[in-house]
């Protein structure tokens, strides 16, 4: 019996490669056999097909397959696998991780990607000088949030897919960047209390461990600052002292323990204006 010729074999899927050859006279199925490698003594039965192709949809993806097809016409009429036709094929991920930041904070980044078909974890990656890269992260899902992150400071990443042995290029990687913030101060309310007194109030915002608390001075047209020495840890201050019946101006700005702010420029704060009682 003739040998058969002309196989093919090609990726259609991340797990499935397709083999096609040519029908052989008198053949009345075909042995398909596989391999890790070229060496055909390590080849095993994978399939007996009744068509002249067949479709593995097993096959790990990066991983390289040597297959074999010999002719059968009966139980003692089949071709030899030393003489079948020999063809090579790997499945690899296709597309690339479309991903963004979603959520910076104070102390952490949120990052979100698209699926990669057959894709079973994302091995995410992390650098501050684009440099070096650290895994922080290597398991299924399209988010992960990067937590305990210093405020202020920039990271870089990148996000790759896996399955089996493949991992998608670095080339089709690309890489987002993101920087943490401290939050603003928000719902800053100063009310009467009593006279000469004023009182501020705020949210307490998120990684802030003390506060400052600045008032207009009208004469220089600068702020004063009411509360040096890093000692202000409530979202909360009370100003007294003050003439009646008068109008005050301030403004407040939360600091980290490393004394990062939410800004560096006093200007870009918003200010909040408040009447002291007039007297009786």
């Amino acid at each position: 019996m003739n040998p058969v010729e002309g196989l093919s074999v090609s990726a259609t899927k991340y797990n499935t490669l397709e083999l096609r050859w040519n029908p052989v006279s008198g053949a009345k199925s075909y042995e398909v056999y596989y391999a890790a490698s070229d060496n055909v003594s390590s080849a095993r039965r994978l399939a007996n097909a009744k068509k002249t192709n067949y479709r593995f949809t097993k096959a790990k993806c990066g991983q390289p397959y040597y297959f074999w097809v010999i002719p059968v016409a009966g139980k003692t009429n089949k071709g030899s696998l030393s003489a079948a036709a020999a063809g090579y094929g790997e499945t690899h991920l296709t597309g690339s991780t479309a991903f963004t930041v979603t959520k910076p904070t104070h102390n952490s980044v949120k990052l979100k990607w698209s699926k990669v078909p057959g894709a079973k974890k994302y091995v995410v990656e992390c650098s501050m000088d684009l440099i070096n890269w650290t895994i922080v992260s290597e398991k299924g899902g399209t988010g992960f949030t990067h937590k305990g992150r210093e405020t202020g400071e920039t990271y870089y990443y990148r996000v790759r897919a896996k399955r089996d042995s493949e991992t998608t290029s670095l080339d089709e990687a690309g890489f987002t960047q993101a920087t943490t913030v401290l939050g603003h101060v928000t719902r800053l309310k100063v009310s009467q209390a009593g006279i000469g007194g004023l009182k501020l109030s705020w949210r307490k915002v998120p990684g802030v461990a003390y506060y400052e608390v600045y008032r207009l001075n009208r004469e220089t047209g600068e702020y004063d600052l009411l509360t040096p020495g890093r000692n202000l840890r409530s979202a909360k201050y009370v100003d007294t002292g003050l003439a009646p019946a008068a109008t005050y101006t301030y403004k407040v700005i939360g600091f980290t323990a490393g004394g990062k702010r939410q800004t560096d420029l006093l200007e870009a704060v918003a200010p909040v204006s408040q009447t002291t009682k007039a007297p009786k």
